[in-house]
């Protein structure tokens, strides 16, 4: 997913816990080498996390996207967090090319018991692998129990500081909206990413078909205005049997414009 392979943490070679010095760093770090036209090789430019290109498009977005703290959370649901030892230890297999048993690791933590403070870091972290490796419907039930949960607020002072205050309803929505979108880029039909949803709670559900039906019922509502504009200018000076058969006729007319958006 694009969303993975193009995320901003990964560009500038970072975890999403990542501090301000760090990320000057590496941006310095990248940026000197763009001057010289040379190839900087960071953490996590692995090809498991797919293709990588930086240029000072690129890296500028990039920087862009992590200075303002609700692009900074939404992102870092796509990515890595290191909360604890754990994810340390997993996070230094990930860059030598092990991604084997980080995976093994953190699904066993979150087998172990029900989210909570000490293990939030590993549905997220295990959620990314899932995501790359293409078992959606694992990878969003995961996001979505921790952006359900009251942990959420632990990782997003932990992406962005103490101050931050989070809106989990316009998360979940950007959630939801920037998945849908990464999974039509990979190809996938309606209905599979639909299913893919299907173990997350009724209302995210909701939020799901929502987002397919809100063009077809707006290109339904064009049809039916259409049909009623056509109807009143024409019927206007008909007699009442004339305006029957035209209103037959645009009926018609009307169950044929919108047969794919009914469907």
């Amino acid at each position: 997913m694009i969303e993975i392979s193009e995320n901003p943490y990964r560009i500038l070679g970072i975890t999403s816990d990542a501090k301000f010095r760090e990320i000057q760093k590496n941006l310095s770090k990248i940026n000197s080498y763009l001057k010289v036209n040379r190839e900087v090789t960071l953490p996590f430019d692995n090809i498991f996390f797919g293709s990588i290109t930086r240029n000072e498009f690129i890296v500028k977005k990039s920087k862009n996207s992590l200075q303002l703290d609700d692009s900074k959370l939404i992102n870092s649901l796509f990515w890595i967090i290191i909360s604890n030892e754990i994810d340390s230890v997993s996070v230094k297999y990930l860059i030598n090319g092990d991604f084997d048993k980080p995976q093994k690791i953190w699904s066993k933590q979150v087998e172990k018991s029900s989210i909570n403070s000490k293990n939030y870091s590993f549905y997220n972290n295990l959620s990314t692998l899932m995501f790359i490796k293409g078992d959606y419907k694992s990878a969003i039930k995961l996001k979505c129990v921790l952006i359900d949960s009251g942990y959420i607020k632990l990782f997003s002072k932990k992406v962005c500081d103490e101050n931050y205050l989070i809106n989990k309803n316009d998360l979940i929505d950007n959630f939801i909206n920037k998945t849908i979108n990464g999974l039509i880029t990979q190809g996938l039909s309606n209905d599979i990413i639909i299913k893919s949803f299907s173990e997350t709670s009724n209302k995210n559900i909701e939020k799901v078909y929502n987002y397919f039906l809100k063009d077809p019922i707006s290109k339904l509502e064009q049809n039916i205005n259409k049909a009623i504009d056509l109807s009143s200018q024409i019927n206007s000076k008909k007699t009442k049997k004339t305006k029957n058969k035209n209103s037959g006729t645009y009926g018609r007319a009307l169950m044929i414009d919108s047969k794919v958006e009914i469907k």
